[in-house]
């Protein structure tokens, strides 16, 4: 991608982000004008797909209420003032920041949508396995586990029986009641193994090779068309200077 084609997409990106930050205040205000309270903080990134080809795919999860309430109330929103766009949730892309008063001291975890909602069924147990996780938020397994081996990772979940290396339906995992750090404000994020990361480089590298192919395409068609011309007038010239 170069040239024109390459600026256009960027500026729409920038649109898509100023339109964005003006969609989430209308909505924030018809909240408020309708007195519905969210139960949490709530920002919207709405992004064209044609600008926007490394976000992946969709990460079908059942979302706990608080979360889902959020994401409904938007959708409907969304649907009133834009008739016929469809939107697609990219959970893979997104957090949030979830309190906790479950330990000995007060902690905010900066967390993927996932892990919220894998933490968020701890409120109402301090243990579950994998299969009651599997049922509870209707997500697939190979989208569960690596988000649940990053909790366990980041020490606020422990397997208290199964394999910690290998997680699957049977482990049962329980909440680290002697968790401890000397962060207040810890961000689980960074125990996430971004497999889907690579993907999306593999895919972005795709992207990139079709589009140089493109470009060296229309070149060597260009450099073509002027080396004829070129022959034609070289051509016509050795014509006329011989006659």
């Amino acid at each position: 991608m170069c040239g024109f084609e390459y600026t256009s997409k960027m500026q729409r990106m920038f649109t898509d982000t100023g339109l964005s930050r003006e969609t989430t205040e209308r909505f924030r205000d018809k909240c408020n004008n309708s007195n519905k309270n969210l139960a949490c903080d709530f920002n919207v990134m709405v992004l064209g797909a044609n600008s926007w080809p490394s976000l992946g795919t969709s990460v079908a999860i059942n979302l706990p209420f608080k979360l889902s309430t959020c994401v409904s109330e938007f959708s409907a929103f969304y649907s009133e003032i834009h008739q016929g766009r469809k939107l697609t949730w990219i959970f893979s892309h997104s957090k949030g920041e979830v309190v906790s008063q479950a330990f000995s001291k007060r902690y905010s975890f900066v967390a993927m949508t996932p892990q919220m909602a894998i933490l968020l069924l701890f409120n109402d147990t301090t243990e579950m396995n994998g299969a009651a996780m599997l049922e509870a938020l209707q997500i697939k397994k190979e989208h569960l586990f690596p988000q649940l081996a990053s909790l366990v990772k980041g020490e606020i979940l422990k397997v208290k029986e199964g394999d910690v290396a290998n997680l699957d339906e049977t482990v049962k995992i329980e909440l680290n009641m002697a968790y401890a750090n000397k962060k207040m404000k810890v961000d689980l994020t960074k125990f996430v193994v971004r497999s889907e990361v690579k993907q999306e480089a593999v895919e972005v590298h795709q992207h990139v090779e079709e589009n140089r192919k493109m470009v060296i395409q229309v070149s060597n068609l260009y450099l073509d068309f002027f080396l004829r011309k070129f022959l034609v007038m070289v051509s016509i010239l050795y014509f006329i200077l011989k006659r």
